[in-house]
């Protein structure tokens, strides 16, 4: 049984690029546009497996416990889906997964597109975690789970915004 290690390289995106543009739905069907993302200071969490996913959820849920709905929070469900799944399907899953009142806040883009953009590692089985400044240029990024040390980077970015 293998050992599941955060990866020690920075995410994707340099620190200090803007958001690179992409188009993903909601999961009330409502299509959004990265460049939401860029009107103020804001956590991305992006999942490119399944496998990634619970902890994203870890991810998404501390930073509800620490901060409340007091910060702006996006989880991108950023996997490539089988030419036999669709989008709608998809979400139908991952609806029955995610509480209502995060369905806004759930953004899917099943064909690549959001992997692309941000240059995600496909697969992965940890989230990435980035934030973003209010112009939209990435202020701190992470690959790995919530509790590795350099989740730090994520928690202090946050703690600026606030002051």
């Amino acid at each position: 049984m293998g050992v599941l290690l955060p990866s020690l390289a920075p995410a994707a995106l340099p620190i200090g690029q803007e958001l690179p543009f992409f188009v993903g739905t909601d999961l009330t069907g409502t299509q959004r546009r990265s460049s939401e993302l860029t009107r103020q200071p804001s956590v991305v969490i992006a999942a490119t497996s399944r496998a990634a996913s619970g902890e994203a959820h870890s991810w998404a849920r501390a930073l509800i416990e620490r901060y409340g709905n007091n910060i702006p929070l996006v989880t991108l469900i950023a996997i490539d889906l089988p030419f036999f799944i669709s989008d709608d399907l998809a979400r139908g899953k991952a609806r029955e997964k995610i509480p209502h009142e995060y369905w806004e806040q759930t953004w899917l883009g099943g064909e690549g597109d959001i992997q692309r953009a941000l240059q995600l590692e496909p697969d992965s089985e940890v989230p990435y975690v980035f934030t973003l400044d209010s112009q939209g240029r990435i202020s701190a990024a992470v690959h790995g789970p919530v509790g590795a040390p350099e989740s730090s980077r994520i928690w202090q970015e946050i703690q600026a915004w606030r002051r």
